[in-house]
C-alpha cells in the first residue's frame, strides 16, 4: 500500500502481470425514484409448503417484456445477494429494468422474508424445459 492509497506490484500465476490498483469511489446502489415499477411479491412453493419473498421490477411502459430470474449462488442470501455492503442483484436488476427487462429476485429460503430452511435446500434439475405455446 502506497502513501497515496494505491497498490502497485506484480501478480504471478504462471506469468507475471503488473498491477496498479486505485480505490475509486463510485455509486453502486441505485437510489429512488426509479424510472420503473417495483413490487414486493410472494412466490408460493406448493411442494414444500413455503413462500419465497421477493421483488419484481417492471419497465414503466408496456405490458410484455423479456424477463430474468436472478438466482443466488452458494450460501443463504437475500434478494439483493448482499455481501459486505454491496448489493450486486439490486445493481443488476436496476440496470436490466432500465433497459426494458423485467427482473424477479427472491430471498433464499429461510433468509430475510422467505420461509423454509436453507440448510435443507436441494436444487432440482427439471426433466424438460417447456416453451409457452
Amino acid at each position: 500500500m502506497n502513501a497515496d492509497q494505491t497498490i502497485t506490484g506484480t501478480f504471478v500465476q504462471g506469468r507475471p502481470i503488473v498491477l496498479d490498483l486505485k480505490k475509486r469511489k463510485r455509486p453502486q446502489e441505485p437510489v429512488a425514484p426509479f424510472p420503473y415499477k417495483s413490487e414486493e411479491v410472494t412466490v408460493r412453493n406448493e411442494a414444500d409448503g413455503i413462500n419465497l419473498a421477493g421483488t419484481l421490477t417492471l419497465p414503466e411502459k408496456g405490458t410484455q417484456f423479456p424477463a430474468v430470474v436472478l438466482v443466488t449462488g452458494s450460501g443463504a442470501q437475500n434478494r439483493d445477494e448482499e455481501l459486505m455492503g454491496h448489493k450486486p442483484f439490486l445493481v443488476i436488476a436496476d440496470y436490466l429494468t432500465r433497459h426494458g427487462i423485467a427482473v424477479l429476485r427472491c430471498d433464499d429460503r429461510g433468509t430475510a422474508a422467505s420461509q423454509g430452511d436453507h440448510a435443507t435446500l436441494q436444487t432440482k434439475i427439471l426433466p424438460e424445459i417447456r416453451k409457452p405455446p
